[in-house]
């Protein structure tokens, strides 16, 4: 006979039982319900959250649920998943579908075709029975996971599984065929995705085809997803925790891709889905559980063996509803029965915190030195606990250790990791010896700090490292305030930098808010100033500008008169503000405390230290900006100084990063990144920038990381280089990879993620891919309006770049709307006759003409815009005439030709009088004069001024310039549809003759002009 296994006895506690909760339940009927009314026209997602810490009943709330929508339903639609088993997505969805076949025999054979072709791509061993099996699920694809299993022999991993399926059945399975038939545009593009582009699809062929059993339902479907923590685990999760639910919540994600579905999630902490997308704001519902009714609390006691009534009643009133004191009250119960003692009403303690300390009465001394153990740890699990206890208390023993752990206090976080609630870590936390905190403090950061030098910030431990080290660092300085502000800048500063600079924001937020709390009740100017200085950074790298500089600005405040100028702290905080200043695109400001920083660091550190360097690329960065600023003002005279001093600057740091540090260190590569941008805008060649950049992305991608933001940026800088030599595909390449790892690094409405959308929305514009480009524009002019408001900068360029493509796009009207507002936000910001307002004004003329009868608005609109566009341009540039010829071209089509002509004279006669005009500028002059003639049928006149434009252009201009070679061309057209085919040919000869002496082909004619039509 067997030893027979006994089920062990689980302790009964409040904070895993659930009784009634009314106002959750009330909740899910309201959202159930309201899910049905829309039924079965579907078009929103409802998604119901249920969390609390310390085991508030989450799941025996999802349980009573389940229970109710069996009792008041016939026919109720619902499955549970529980996230304490298996966390991968393929894992999650096989056993959502295999639940769902179970119960409603819903089917999935795309899925399953697309699970089954990822396994090949990747090289999984998915053999013949297995498929079998799931064939039976599946009965309309059994031939086709027949066929599947015999054609496994031939594939190797990438090659098109649903391609060898297809053509399999054109060789005559006639009803193979049939079958596969409706599914064949999802089999073309599983075959056409890289595998992790189809494991990024899965959830959405889930999605599709869930939806379509749905339509056979009759009511909604719930699905519980229980124990969501284990899912999304911010402490021991791999990779990026807060990414690893993407799959679900994304926007390819499951939820937002399925009709008919109420969502409800439990888990112990608050979905954190409104911080990463504002568009959860108004659809995810959350509920916090705490108070239990006083029926819940008497329910609970009576069942834990109090039969006393009064006792019951008095404990109910004293617990407020929490389960956690509840469970502390009975510790104590059983104590003192145990003991023999007289139990009264009287022997409980009014607060939860005076509760927990009269449990201490109760304890041996060793357990109440692990228990302040495990208060000073927060969160543990069995390796690290033993190796703390060994090096701060006298003795261990696990027998102890095993008991503390069946506490009300202790709970199990989740793959073997356990935590003290919030209230026991702070009572146990006050009453722990000081030489206990020292000693386990003294062992974190000997344990974990080496992990920060030794680890990537991108990999999991390194975060976990770095939130031990803060705890530790705080716990060790609890006693002693005075040197935190010295240990958080010589031991966490660092770290904490290199996290928010891999892009973790979240996590590096989370941190300093720990330091900030302890600041605000032990208030230290010196660190509150370093600690502003930090969030001012992270701020900006979310892309908050107006709030890093805000943080910035503070930080000066509380340094100024507690330290002196020159003090370190202060030069970062200094730092910091001239950097949100120049990300608030006021360049001169941050240019000038760039400067008065940049020597200040040069007496303080040295002119090759770290932090001199960086300040002094802060400030070549400065120096480009204002040289593009006024590019953008077409003021090339006033740009070229600033971009020579701002590539001096850069080749001098670049120099001694490469002599300190060399080629490989992360600096150095910033640095060389920088310099590639600047030497386009400063003219140089575009070989030179391209093979800077290539260099600089394969570096930075070997010693930083793929996916780390500075390789990103790499990777669109060069693409950036790709769009000038028009290399039009690799760019649109690299620009959808750098927008696709900038949504997962930053997030999708990060100012740097909708920069990398606009690149390539326009690139594909160029290729003439406009359906695509309006998407990418229209998204990224939305996304800025609804987080920067309709004023800012970002989203006034956006809707004008998103007006041009609707213009392009022959959708006029809707780029008219647009453009009014623009133009009136920018005139009050840039000025009136700045180069973007000109542009918008031109824009909307062009929108304007595309319908009849409103010539006149554009006239008006285009002499306004060539009479400003004159107050600061001489009227012979090429985008001055570029205007004019706008202006003529309206002219023209009111019937006023004549007077267009007659102001081309007049700008030709004060062109020639004007003696330092471009040379070009009169031959443009002479080009449309001629068209205008040719126009108004006064050919004779046409062709005299195209000839004399001819004789210019040889006398003047360069030979092979095309203004010339256009020349010859329509006048010699114009000679032979005239009848004087003898001018006409030796107009050719002469022509021909420069050709040959040229040995090179015709010119094509381009220009970037705005003004130009």
């Amino acid at each position: 006979m067997k030893v027979r296994e006994r089920a062990r006895k689980e302790e009964w506690k409040a904070v895993r039982v659930f009784t009634d909760r009314e106002t959750p339940r009330e909740a899910f009927w309201h959202q159930y319900d309201t899910l049905r009314r829309e039924l079965p026209y579907v078009k929103n997602v409802h998604v119901l959250s249920f969390f609390g810490m310390g085991g508030m009943g989450k799941t025996r709330l999802l349980e009573k649920l389940e229970e109710e929508l069996k009792e008041k339903l016939e026919d109720p639609g619902f499955v549970r998943y529980d996230f304490k088993g298996k966390t991968e997505r393929r894992e999650v969805l096989r056993a959502l579908k295999t639940m769902l076949y179970k119960k409603y025999k819903f089917l999935f054979p795309v899925y399953e075709l697309a699970d089954y072709t990822y396994s090949k791509k990747i090289g999984e061993d998915r053999k013949a029975p297995e498929v079998q099996e799931l064939s039976k699920q599946n009965p309309g694809l059994d031939l086709t996971f027949d066929l599947l299993a015999e054609l496994t022999r031939e594939l190797v991993p990438g090659i098109g599984v649903a391609k060898k399926i297809w053509d399999y059945a054109d060789k005559g399975q006639a009803a193979l065929r049939n079958k596969l038939k409706p599914y064949q545009l999802e089999m073309d593009r599983m075959d056409a995705m890289t595998p992790d582009e189809l494991y990024d699809f899965l959830p959405v062929l889930f999605a599709e085809e869930l939806s379509r059993n749905l339509e056979q339902r009759q009511g909604p479907l719930v699905i519980f997803l229980d124990t969501y923590e284990c899912l999304v685990n911010e402490l021991g999760g791999e990779g990026e925790p807060l990414q690893n639910d993407l799959w679900l919540r994304g926007e390819d994600g499951l939820i937002q891709n399925t009709a008919g579905v109420l969502w409800v999630i439990g888990g112990r902490e608050m979905l954190k889905w409104k911080l990463l997308d504002k568009d959860w704001d108004d659809v995810l519902e959350t509920h916090l559980l705490e108070e239990l009714s006083y029926s819940d609390c008497n329910w609970f006691l009576e069942k834990a063996g109090i039969s006393d009534e009064t006792l019951r009643q008095e404990l109910c009133r004293k617990s407020k509803g929490s389960p956690e004191y509840l469970d502390l009250c009975l510790k104590q119960y059983e104590h003192m029965k145990n003991s023999g003692e007289e139990i009264t009403a009287d022997d409980f303690e009014e607060t939860p915190e005076k509760l927990v300390a009269r449990l201490e009465h109760y304890m041996k001394p060793e357990q109440k030195d692990l228990v302040s153990l495990l208060a000073c740890l927060g969160r543990w699990n069995d390796s690290l606990l033993v190796e703390a206890a060994e090096r701060a208390l006298l003795q261990f023993s696990f027998s102890t250790y095993e008991s503390i752990k069946g506490l009300s206090f202790v709970t199990e976080t989740g793959a073997g990791e356990y935590a003290v609630t919030r209230l026991a870590e702070s009572v146990f936390g006050k009453k722990c010896p000081q030489i206990l905190k020292e000693r386990a403090a003294a062992f974190g950061l000997e344990k974990f700090l080496p992990v920060l030098e030794s680890a990537g910030p991108l990999e999991p431990r390194y975060e976990e490292a770095l939130r031990y080290a803060f705890r530790f660092t705080l716990l060790l300085h609890e006693a002693r305030p005075e040197g935190l502000q010295q240990a958080y800048t010589e031991t966490l500063q660092k770290p904490l930098r290199k996290l928010w600079e891999a892009g973790r924001f979240l996590q590096a937020e989370e941190l300093l808010r720990q330091l900030e709390d302890w600041t605000a009740v032990k208030p230290e100017a010196v660190l509150q100033g370093v600690l502003k200085t930090n969030r001012s950074c992270v701020l900006r790298g979310k892309g908050e500008f107006a709030a890093a500089l805000h943080s910035a600005s503070v930080a000066l405040e509380c340094l100024e008169g507690c330290i002196p100028e020159k003090h370190p702290a202060m030069l970062d905080a200094r730092d910091a503000y001239s950097a949100a200043l120049y990300e608030n695109e006021q360049y001169e400001r941050a240019l000038e405390w760039t400067r008065e920083t940049a020597n200040l660091r040069c007496v303080v550190n040295g002119e090759t230290a770290e932090e001199t360097l960086r300040t002094r690329s802060n400030l070549s960065a400065c120096l480009y900006s204002l040289g593009r600023q006024a590019l953008q003002k077409n003021h090339q005279l006033e740009a070229a100084p600033y971009f020579d001093e701002a590539l001096k600057e850069n080749e001098r740091v670049l120099q001694i990063l490469l002599q300190e540090k060399g080629s490989k260190d992360p600096e150095t590569l910033r640095v060389q990144g920088n310099r590639v941008n600047m030497l386009l805008a400063a003219g140089h060649t575009l070989w030179e920038a391209k093979k800077l950049a290539e260099e600089t992305y394969l570096l930075r991608k070997d010693v930083l990381g793929e996916n780390h933001p500075e390789t990103v940026s790499s990777m669109a800088t060069l693409a950036n280089v790709y769009m000038e030599e028009r290399n039009m595909e690799a760019a649109i390449t690299l620009y959808r990879r750098a927008y696709m790892d900038r949504v997962e690094i930053l997030g999708k409405e990060h100012l740097l993620t909708l920069d990398s959308l606009g690149r390539m929305a326009s690139a594909l514009a160029m290729v003439g891919r406009m359906d695509s480009a309006l998407a990418g524009w229209r998204k990224v002019y939305e996304t800025y309006r609804e987080r920067l408001g309709d004023r800012a900068e970002n989203t006034l360029g956006a809707a004008y770049r998103y007006a041009n493509l609707l213009y392009e796009s022959n959708r006029a009207a809707e780029a008219e709307a647009l453009l009014p507002p623009v133009i009136e936000k920018w005139e009050k910001t840039k000025g009136k006759n700045h180069p973007w307002v000109l542009y918008a004004m031109h824009l909307l003329s062009r929108c304007i003409a595309k319908q009849e009868g409103r010539e006149e608005e554009v006239l008006q609109l285009r002499k306004e815009s060539l009479q400003r566009h004159l107050k600061t341009h001489s009227p012979f540039a090429e985008s001055s005439l570029n205007l004019q010829k706008a202006v003529c071209e309206v002219l023209v089509s009111l019937g006023r030709g004549e007077e267009a002509a007659a102001e081309l004279e007049q700008l030709l006669q004060s062109c020639r009088a004007f003696g330092e005009a471009d040379p070009a500028a009169e031959g443009e002059i002479l080009w449309a004069l001629a068209e205008q003639y040719e126009e108004l049928g006064r050919m004779e006149e046409a062709i005299a001024r195209g000839k004399e434009l001819v004789q210019y252009g040889r006398t003047h201009l360069p030979e092979k310039h095309s203004l010339t070679w256009f020349a010859v061309d329509r006048v010699t057209e114009w000679l032979h549809k005239a009848g004087r085919i003898e001018e006409a040919q030796a107009l050719e000869e002469e022509q021909y003759a420069v050709l040959h002496k040229l040995a090179e082909h015709i010119p094509v004619r381009e220009g970037d002009d705005p003004f130009a039509e």
